[in-house]
């Protein structure tokens, strides 16, 4: 199993053994209510699913997804979902609520757009988030992207319509980039 080290944070690949903290993590409310595909409630196989569709995505080239930790404890999950004919990827991205507010999620994109420039050789990334989630769009701009579009109450969350974001950034720009 191939890992990777930042500041505060390891990357590697996902196992059998993170089913049980994303079943946990990923159950919170607040946190699904924070993220554009995680839903609420969190389905009690949910996470089983997730690990078996992420294996089967990163056999077929389609996706590459590391788990985060932070002293040998689960963070959360990192992703970018390849489009092969586009030379592109899409990232995703989710903390567990205990880490919010330290800065991860911005030291975990950074370093996912750098593996997909310069490990993976994409050409662009993109990202979207829900309007209202200041804290990842705060990510997206640290890290250099661009706001592309907004899309208007095109997704029904918790109840209601909400609008979303979309970002992108080039390869060629990512050195230009500042993460503070």
């Amino acid at each position: 199993m191939t890992t990777y080290k930042t500041e505060r944070l390891i990357y590697r690949d996902v196992s059998k053994a993170d089913i049980p903290f994303i079943q946990v993590y990923a159950s919170d409310k607040e946190l699904s209510k924070k993220t554009l595909n995680i839903p609420y409630p969190y389905p009690n196989d949910g996470a089983e699913q997730f690990f078996k569709a992420t294996v089967k995505a990163e056999a077929a080239g389609l996706m590459k997804l590391f788990v985060m930790e932070k002293q040998d404890e689960f963070v959360g999950t990192i992703a970018l979902t390849i489009n092969n004919q586009e030379n592109s990827a899409e990232l995703g991205y989710w903390v567990a609520k205990p880490f919010w507010g330290l800065g991860l999620g911005t030291e975990a994109a950074h370093f996912i757009c750098g593996f997909a420039f310069k490990q993976l050789g994409l050409n662009k990334l993109m990202a979207s988030a829900q309007a209202d989630n200041i804290g990842s769009k705060r990510i997206l701009e640290k890290i250099g992207m661009h706001l592309t579009a907004t899309t208007k109450k095109d997704r029904f969350r918790m109840g209601k319509w909400s609008d979303t974001v979309h970002y992108q950034l080039m390869s060629q720009d990512f050195n230009k980039t500042i993460v503070q």
